[in-house]
Formats: structure tokens, sequence, C-alpha cells
């Protein structure tokens, strides 16, 4: 309520509000027990309409005050910080400044922090980069009255990576979780036909593996790329015809894309959207020289590093593309219709990375 009062909510609506959230109560079932009831006087109502909205509104200040150095992101109640520093002594100072703000606000706020599931990971990509032996050290005279583990690794939002910002661990993850399907459509083959094959491919099969794949597709290493072209041949023999095990053939006969196909579209339609809406991470480095399509100036880096971030080979693919599809005076809808068209004639992982 204080939130809403702070963001100009007054009077009526803010009664209302408070009504909503006055004198809600819980209780616990156990089997067919059920506990006595109990007033909650803290939270939002999950599954409800409001909720969320609630939720993002009471969390909102936890994002104010960052610096250049810190980026807290957050989605829901998951809680990401990135603190950047030139020297190691500075950066975890900066994380110990970080937890302390977090922790405090928690403490104000009616809220705790489940130390179990939080990590802290030092990512450190220069050429001097120190022994791991290092960073426990300063962690343990900066952090250790946290509780909270230091790892080379984390899961955020379903998708996992190592200190060097490798997802080959993720590649991994989506292998041990699609291949049990893949092996059960194939056991039960004779119970499907192809148009249910083809709608477990595309919503199953495939919804697991392009998750988050803009993010991921440009950091793993090319045994994992081969890795993702082995389950994903797999997954599209599930739609075999009369005996027909060519993949191109299986492709075209159903009208489907293989991952790399996927990647492109994707990486492509994001890429015009952040032009459309005057993201300048990406306006920036478009050049200038012609006023009928865009063309992107490819940054140079003395290391290969940077060229696997989602951004370099963001514009990296979009220069690829013939100039019919960089036209700017199109408009998005046009855009994705002659994109798939474009995408369409790839042959199987002809559009993987460079």
């Amino acid at each position: 309520m204080k939130r809403c009062y702070e963001l100009g909510i007054r009077g009526q609506p803010l009664d209302l509000i408070g009504d909503y959230f006055k004198d809600r109560t819980h209780c616990v079932k156990v089997g067919q027990t059920y506990s006595d009831f109990k007033t909650n006087g803290q939270g939002v109502p999950q599954g409800s309409s409001l909720g969320p909205l609630m939720f993002n509104i009471f969390i909102n200040n936890i994002l104010e005050g960052c610096g250049d150095d810190v980026h807290r992101i957050c989605f829901a109640d998951d809680l990401t910080i990135i603190v950047a520093s030139d020297t190691v002594d500075d950066l975890f100072a900066n994380i110990r400044s970080q937890m302390d703000f977090i922790f405090e606000w928690c403490d104000c706020n009616g809220s705790n922090i489940n130390t179990n599931k939080s990590k802290i990971m030092i990512v450190d990509n220069s050429r001097n980069s120190r022994d791991n032996t290092v960073y426990h050290n300063l962690f343990t005279q900066y952090l250790h009255h946290y509780n909270i583990e230091m790892t080379d690794h984390v899961d955020i939002l379903g998708t996992s990576f190592n200190s060097n910002l490798n997802f080959d661990i993720h590649v991994h993850n989506i292998i041990h979780t699609v291949s049990p399907l893949i092996g059960f459509i194939y056991k039960r083959s004779n119970n499907f036909d192809n148009i249910v094959k083809k709608k477990i491919y595309i919503s199953l099969i495939m919804a697991k593996i392009n998750y988050a794949i803009r993010v991921w597709y440009p950091r793993i290493n090319k045994n994992s790329i081969k890795i993702i072209k082995r389950i994903n041949k797999r997954a599209i023999k599930l739609m075999a015809h009369r005996g027909n095990c060519n993949i191109q053939s299986i492709k075209n006969y159903n009208n489907i894309w293989d991952v790399s196909q996927y990647y492109l579209y994707y990486t492509n339609v994001h890429t015009r959207k952040q032009i459309d809406n005057c993201n300048q991470n990406y306006c920036d480095l478009l050049s200038n020289r012609n006023s009928s399509y865009y063309r992107f100036i490819i940054p140079r880096h003395k290391t290969t590093f940077f060229e696997k971030s989602p951004i370099y080979d963001a514009i990296y693919n979009y220069n690829a593309l013939p100039k019919r599809l960089r036209i700017k005076k199109m408009n998005m809808n046009r855009y994705k219709l002659i994109l798939k068209t474009f995408i369409n004639s790839k042959a199987f992982f002809a559009s993987a990375l460079r």
C-alpha cells in the first residue's frame, strides 16, 4: 500500500487496493486434515490477475540506485546483480556493498533471501586471468558471513552457463531433457500419425531447444553444435515418410525448420525490432552511407571473445541477409514474411554459426 501511495495512487483506487488485500486468510492441508486459518498480512495472492502487477510495484525500488558499474535485473522474484570493476579487490568490495543493500532492503520489507539458491560467480575474461584460489581467498575475506556459495556455473531463468560465459552445460541439459522424449515417441511411433508427430516436434521438442536460443547459441563450441545437430536430426526422423530418411526431404515434406533456421529467424527479427525501437546498442553501429537499406559497421576487437556476444553475432547475421530484407521502409509484418521465405530455402544446418 505504501508503494502504491508513493507512485501517486490516491483516494478511492488506493482504498480499493487496500480492500483487495484486507483480511485475507490461508491454511495448510496435509492429506485430509486442514490447519487453522490464519490472517495473512504480507505478500500478494498468487494466481490472481492483480498479483503480478502488485508484486512488481512492491519490488520495483530494489532496482533503483544502481551506478554505471552495477546492474540489477529482476524477473518476478529472481534477482540477478551484475557488478563490474577494474580491480579484483574493488570488485569484491562492490559485491559486498550490493549484498548489504539487498539484505537491508529485505529486512525493511519483510522479505527473505533463499541463500541455498543464491550463487556468486566471477567472470574474468582478461588475458591474465587469476587462479581460482585468489578469488576464493577474497570471497572468504569479504563475503563469508553471507552463507552464499561461490561457484563456476549458474542457472538463470532456465539457462545454464559457466564463468567463461559458455553455454555448453545448457546444451547438455537440453539433451538430457529432449532425448528421452524423442525415444518415447520412437518406441510408440505407430500410435501417432504424422500430424501429431509434427505438433510434438514444434510444440515440445523445438520449444525446449529454442528457449533463449539467441543468447546461448553463439556461446557454444563446435562440439556442442554437433550434439544439437545430432539430436535435431533424430527429432526430424520422427516424421520420416514411407521409409524416406533424407533429412532435407523430411523437412521439405513436413514444412519444418531445424535449430539453425529458428536461430536465424529469431535473431534477425529481434535485431530488426531493436532498430525500429531505436536501441542505442544497435543503432550506434548502423552505417549512414546508404539511405535505402540498413547495414551495421562490424566492430573490430583485439580478442575473439566479443565476436561470440549475442549482439555481435546478431549484427553479423543481419548484414549477411540479402538487401531486399534490409530495406529501411519495410514494415515488420512484411519483413517477417520475406525472412521466413528466405529461411525456408536453407538446407539442414546451413544456417549454423560462422
